[in-house]
């Protein structure tokens, strides 16, 4: 049979295209997705930026993403200073509108400006708790300790410190950010 075109089409000929989303979607997953569903997303709680493991990893959930400010580096490395822990412990989840909080738009270069500044309150805020922990733990006054490599240790006289994951365990911070 000879077919011309018009009538070919005209038959009701269909072409059925998919795929499917399945590896992509598991690529997008974060370390930390899944951990726990509740995890709040109020700008004004600590517990909305971070999560520390058992093994001492910290987890930063930052509502602002990188656009070429530096906004990967420079957030962990600010969190890393307040936290007293390397920047290598640290994982990053960016714009993550399920896990992030709303930390409003990411424009020009205000991404660290002001995203920073948040993260940077919250574990000064999360810092304070932790040595607040770390003296009862202790029995030390807060001014005889600091925050170092992920410890809460004694200041000068040495003697062992005591991990961060051991003072928080499975708690949450449940502290509002102190500006």
């Amino acid at each position: 049979m000879n077919f011309e075109r018009r009538e070919f089409l005209k038959t009701g000929v269909s072409l059925v295209v998919s795929f499917s989303l399945n590896r992509v979607a598991e690529a997008q997953q974060s370390p930390a997705a899944g951990a726990d569903p509740g995890q709040p997303l109020d700008p004004n709680e600590v517990d909305s930026f971070f999560v520390v493991a058992r093994d001492g990893r910290v987890t930063i959930f930052c509502g602002k993403v990188d656009l070429g400010q530096g906004l990967r580096i420079a957030i962990p490395q600010m969190a890393a200073e307040e936290l007293g822990c390397r920047v290598e412990s640290i994982t990053l989840v960016e714009g993550d509108t399920a896990l992030t909080p709303d930390q409003g738009p990411t424009a020009g270069s205000t991404g660290v400006m002001r995203g920073g500044v948040q993260i940077r309150q919250a574990a000064a805020t999360a810092r304070q708790a932790l040595l607040g922990l770390g003296a009862e733990r202790l029995a030390r006054p807060l001014a005889e300790l600091e925050l170092v490599e992920g410890e809460v240790r004694i200041k000068s006289g040495g003697g062992a410190g005591v991990p961060v994951s051991e003072l928080l365990g499975t708690r949450k911070f449940r502290l509002k950010v102190d500006a």
